[in-house]
């Protein structure tokens, strides 16, 4: 069988770690632990199995770090307490990310709780990914005109823009690589995926 790890995040605060367990039976979801330390909802989290940690992000403009088991590590805050709306941990270094929609600033923290780098995001975004070699974070987002939900790729060290791809026919809610980074797989607000090469990955 396969193991993989899964989290839930409710409105009281917390968030519920799980293990998932392919089997011929079907799928098997085992407690693992409950995560506390927010004043307000969870809303995002990301899993990085490699670096063990787990981050969530809420409305109280905080991003708080836990390995794997549930333990407390440290709290990443918004510079001005913005609400958290999308996070993503990279693989090889453990640098996190998170993104506000409030104000539309993306920020760079390493492992350790330093802020390393500050950007526009240049609109609301609805989804982000970061390469598994831990270079590029793709995120996606109306850029252009309101039905022209394109992808953009940064380089992670300073968050600059590296390239953009033209959108999909629907908001791209969520996002996933494939280990050796391709495709994108995009999921979309309709219910319909696509899959996406990007040759810079």
């Amino acid at each position: 069988y396969k193991r993989q790890v899964s989290t839930q995040s409710t409105w009281d605060t917390t968030s519920v770690l799980w293990d998932l367990r392919v089997e011929r039976s079907g799928l098997r979801a085992t407690h693992r632990c409950t995560l506390h330390g927010h004043s307000d909802a969870v809303s995002c989290a990301a899993i990085c199995m490699p670096v063990g940690t787990i981050a969530t992000g809420s409305l109280d403009g905080t991003v708080i770090l836990h390995s794997c088991w549930g333990e407390y590590e440290r709290t990443l805050a918004h510079p001005e307490k913005r609400a958290i709306d999308l996070v993503a941990i990279a693989p090889l270094n453990g640098h996190v990310v998170f993104v506000s929609n409030q104000d539309q600033t993306i920020h760079l923290f390493s492992l350790n709780g330093i802020l390393l780098r500050t950007s526009d995001a240049c609109n609301r975004l609805s989804a982000c990914v970061i390469s598994v070699d831990s270079r590029f974070l793709i995120s996606t987002g109306a850029y252009r005109r309101q039905n022209d939900h394109s992808l953009t790729v940064r380089a992670l060290h300073n968050l600059s823009v590296v390239r953009r791809y033209g959108g999909a026919h629907a908001n791209i809610r969520c996002m996933a690589l494939h280990r050796d980074c391709q495709p994108l797989i995009c999921g979309l607000e309709d219910g319909s995926m696509i899959m996406y090469s990007v040759p810079l990955l």
